[in-house]
């Protein structure tokens, strides 16, 4: 790949950011990559369906385990018709990788296999895995290597993603093409509420925005210490393509994948909106959907939604994408794809009442939070540095003393808030961020200005985040979020971090420890899984896959652990747990951000004399096993 112009736009791009935080505005940059000559000529590439190679029935459970092979590649891929390939990377030599359709219930063994060049490594974004196979940024896969990833699919349905999480190399990874989509199907509740299911009316929807170069290459993007915002959107991997639809309902899974860039798309019939339905959010579908003619979606959200394309037979709708906040706006960028709506309805799918609306709320559907036992208040500035460090509170993912920001027990809720900060300068900071914690569900409880003179940023929630379930949370400029966070269903040490991949490669990533409680009683989770550089676990080298070996073997093993206990029945005992008990205190629950060292001291010496147990609600007995994972090696 070639290297770009731009490696020494960082202080342009503060200067210019600078004017942005002041109230001034500026126009529309010219893009850098070629004109796209092709618009809505390409049909939309729909991803391939990931089949399962073996399947084991846990001889306890009944739980079926699926095994699956997913391998890291370089390739070449056109972008362009009338310029040179682009060299990229991707899962099974795919950009974006095959889509995972597993039915809620039964487990899944993932085999990453490197046949890459570069390192990498493996992250089931909304999964509620264990430590060990969560894609600890240092836990990686080199060249020649494979890791085994356990995944339990137990919770709700949700559609989900995998992408790489190396640590300081995740913007390229993904950038290049690392990331697929994963969706868990609960079949029984799409019935119930009369939603489009299956292949044909239920399409994933992955957004992704990248540059150019004049000879149709994707940028070099290495040197980006800032954000990489791409001005060419890709859908499914395709510049500007269309998608043949009946008219009728239809469900899109939608992600925005892009490594940088929040979007708010809408769908226009000759440039008015349309309204649709939101219906579901990063963690399962809504207790209510919510109709609106526009989407805010920030970088790793999910979100699904019904359009009912019925009014519009015969007509072409566009999808189009505004810019948001301080994002760097290009001219001529806006389009993403075109919808062509046939004159008629194919058959009715067994689901949906094509001629009735959906309904105001979802029976069996319930994404209530607990309000009444909030343990902690913790307070969390996004910091931007003027050197292009980023940090959380200052902290930065590479140094273990201090990245260990929080230590919430075992089934505790917490209220988070979140801001922006510049380094030195002490105002509101004009960067957007994605906050994504690993293992923790969340509920936005408000929004509010920084500074409520300033026109940028929002005061209010959107009509279709009153209902959602997130595990990403979009904290635009000149914004305060305030969330819950419910620490289950299981313990161990897991990384939270900014989704801006080059923010989270760059400092702005923290580890939170979930702690075990000593005298919880649930014996089903006595298995040693929080050390998330766990040595059982590590990666190994690569000599092929034997699949009755798998069948025999890896996959009886993997269901030895009991790793993944029925995590209602266990919400259900931490619930009770702590009905019987008083909320921990500050000290216990670590409610001060600013940690504390002599904890993490005890950390790294437990781990180098192979501690594997969090144990304890006190900071003063936990140990983070793993926390410190440049000190296990990679």
């Amino acid at each position: 790949m070639l290297t770009p112009s731009h490696t020494h736009w960082s202080l342009a791009l503060l200067l210019a950011f600078t004017s942005l935080a002041q109230g001034e505005t500026s126009a529309p940059r010219s893009r850098r990559s070629p004109v796209y000559k092709n618009a809505f000529q390409q049909p939309l590439p729909i991803p391939a369906i990931k089949e399962p190679l073996a399947t084991y029935t846990h001889p306890d459970t009944g739980v079926p385990i699926d095994f699956y092979q997913l391998e890291v590649k370089d390739f070449e891929k056109q972008f362009y018709p009338e310029l040179k390939k682009a060299k990229v990377k991707g899962y099974d030599g795919t950009f974006p990788g095959p889509t995972f359709r597993v039915e809620k219930g039964r487990e899944t063994v993932v085999r990453l296999v490197n046949r890459a060049s570069n390192t990498s490594n493996l992250h089931l974004h909304g999964s509620y895995s264990r430590s060990p196979w969560d894609g600890w940024a240092d836990d990686v896969v080199k060249s020649g290597e494979y890791k085994d990833h356990y995944y339990p699919n137990s919770v709700n349905g949700r559609t989900i993603w995998y992408h790489d999480h190396s640590n300081h190399f995740d913007a390229v990874n993904v950038y290049s093409g690392l990331f697929g989509m994963y969706q868990i199907i609960d079949s029984k509740l799409d019935e119930k509420i009369g939603i489009p299911s299956g292949p044909k009316y239920d399409i994933p929807l992955i957004l992704s925005s990248h540059y150019f170069t004049a000879d149709g290459d994707l940028t070099d993007e290495s040197k980006e210490k800032s954000s990489i915002y791409g001005d060419t959107w890709l859908a499914n991997g395709q510049i500007q393509p269309f998608l043949q639809v009946e008219p009728r309902k239809y469900r899109f899974h939608v992600l925005n994948g892009a490594v940088s860039r929040t979007l708010n798309f809408t769908i226009e019939d000759a440039n008015q909106a349309i309204s649709f339905s939101v219906i579901g959010s990063d963690s399962g579908i809504m207790a209510s959907p919510a109709s609106t003619k526009s989407l805010v979606a920030t970088m790793a959200e999910r979100w699904e939604i019904v359009v009912d394309f019925a009014p519009y037979a015969g007509k072409s709708l566009t999808m189009r994408a505004t810019n948001m906040w301080s994002d760097m706006e290009f001219a001529d960028s806006d389009k993403i794809m075109q919808f062509r709506v046939g004159g008629a309805p194919g058959p009715a799918s067994r689901y949906v009442d094509q001629k009735s609306a959906l309904p105001e709320r979802f029976a069996g559907v319930d994404a209530q939070f607990p309000v009444d036992r909030i343990s902690a208040t913790r307070d969390f500035k996004m910091v931007s540095h003027m050197d292009l460090m980023w940090g959380i509170n200052s902290y930065h993912m590479d140094d273990p003393m201090k990245r260990v920001l929080m230590r919430p027990p075992l089934g505790t809720i917490e209220k988070l808030i979140f801001r922006r900060m510049s380094s030195g300068t002490g105002s509101t900071s004009y960067w957007t961020h994605s906050i994504h914690l690993h293992l923790v569900d969340m509920k936005i409880v408000s929004r509010r200005k920084e500074d409520p003179t300033k026109l940028d940023g929002r005061d209010y929630l959107e009509s279709y985040e009153k209902n959602a379930v997130k595990d990403i949370i979009l904290l635009g400029s000149n914004e305060v979020v305030e969330v819950l966070a419910k620490y289950q269903p299981y313990p161990g040490v897991y990384m939270w971090h900014c989704h801006n991949a080059v923010h989270e490669d760059n400092g702005m990533m923290a580890v939170m420890n979930v702690t075990r409680l000593k005298d919880f009683g649930y014996t089903e989770l006595d298995s040693q899984l929080e050390d998330p550089m766990d040595q059982r676990f590590r990666a190994q080298k690569y000599t092929g896959t034997d699949i009755e070996d798998v069948k025999t073997k890896i996959l009886p093993g993997f269901a030895k652990l009991k790793a993944y206990p029925d995590p209602h029945k266990l919400e259900e005992f931490e619930n009770k747990y702590w009905s019987s008990k008083s909320l921990p205190s500050a000290e216990e629950s670590g409610e001060n951000v600013v940690p504390n060292t002599d904890p993490d001291k005890q950390a790294m010496h437990n781990s180098h004399h192979g501690t594997a147990t969090s144990t304890g609600t006190s900071p003063q007995s936990t140990t983070a096993p793993g926390a410190h994972g440049n000190h296990h090696g990679s």
